[in-house]
């Protein structure tokens, strides 16, 4: 009997090739040095948005990663990771599942836990969805929903022409 998958089996691209390969925060890669889930418009609800950006995949890219834990000011990644704090990592994933429930078709992201350099980091991946285009609310109390791209390494809300 052969044993559970690692998270590292599940994402279909090495955390080194993410991390190291000097890999620029481009429209596939969106780094996030902490986690706040508490305000209406922290990085809960900018993580959100970015999943349902990955998800639309503008520019079919098949979607891309946000990688929680893990600083990144001139787009390259610092290393070694800032991390998460590794009791949280649970209700993070249960809280991006959640939230991920008000995106419009519902959609929901692969998270993989990953430990770097032995501090916690959460990778979110996104990959394009069949059900797109998709919306999401703009802050996580609610809100009017907006459909989301990627243009570059930036989030954007799609313009109505």
């Amino acid at each position: 009997m052969s044993a559970a998958k690692s998270a590292a089996e599940i994402l279909p691209i090495a955390i080194d090739d993410l991390l190291r390969a000097r890999t620029v925060e481009s429209s596939r890669i969106e780094f996030k040095a902490s986690w706040d889930g508490k305000t209406p418009s922290g990085t809960g609800a900018q993580i959100v948005r970015t999943i349902c950006a990955f998800a639309n995949d503008f520019q079919n890219l098949n979607g891309g990663y946000i990688i929680v834990g893990v600083a990144a000011p001139d787009g390259t990644a610092q290393l070694p990771p800032i991390g998460v704090d590794p009791g949280e990592i649970e209700t993070i994933q249960k809280r991006i599942r959640q939230w991920c429930e008000r995106i419009d078709p519902v959609y929901q992201p692969v998270l993989a836990p990953e430990v770097v350099d032995g501090r916690h980091i959460l990778v979110i991946w996104a990959p394009g969805s069949r059900e797109r285009p998709h919306r999401a609310p703009e802050e996580l109390t609610g809100g009017e929903r907006h459909y989301y791209i990627r243009l570059g390494g930036d989030t954007v809300q799609a313009e109505k022409k």
